[in-house]
């Protein structure tokens, strides 16, 4: 979940919200399942999203008050993550995640995406004047040992 969608977010309406959406994809999953159905990579996809965005509702900063959560993670994603951890611990991959992940590559890591959100942050700030670069396209590729046939500026750079 990107930085500017979560920010969008008021905490006390969206857990409720993201809990409901986490109970309906959830709930369609388990039919696949209950029907002995191969379930669609759509499908999971959204279960994991949905999951995503529960927990990333629960760690916001404003949630959290003297060390305590306001609202608590839901006990049914706890046990829904558990449960793949659990085939993780044994040297499985669970077939939802093998199934996701088995086709291709698919969308960015937690740390790539955390690196984008970096590099998108760090242009802006050049953009907006309150960094001084004449080359931050380049900086950001040499920084991130992207090879420069890929950046599209050329010239010298600044730390």
């Amino acid at each position: 979940m990107s930085k500017k969608s979560l920010s969008s977010y008021r905490f006390a309406e969206n857990l409720k919200s993201f809990e409901e959406q986490w109970r309906n994809a959830a709930n369609i999953y388990n039919a696949y399942i209950t029907s002995g159905d191969v379930v669609p990579v759509d499908v999971v996809r959204n279960l994991f999203a949905q999951t995503e965005h529960v927990l990333w509702n629960y760690l916001r900063p404003d949630n959290w008050r003297a060390g305590l959560p306001q609202k608590h993670l839901p006990p049914e994603v706890a046990e829904a993550i558990a449960r793949q951890i659990r085939y993780i611990v044994n040297g499985k991959c669970p077939d939802p995640i093998s199934d996701l992940t088995g086709r291709g590559r698919g969308g960015s890591g937690t740390r790539e995406t955390e690196d984008i959100g970096y590099a998108v942050a760090y242009l802006e700030l050049v953009e907006r004047g309150e960094i001084t670069d004449p080359a931050p396209t380049q900086h950001i590729a040499r920084l991130y040992r992207v090879p420069d046939a890929l950046s599209a500026e050329r010239g010298p750079y600044s730390l």
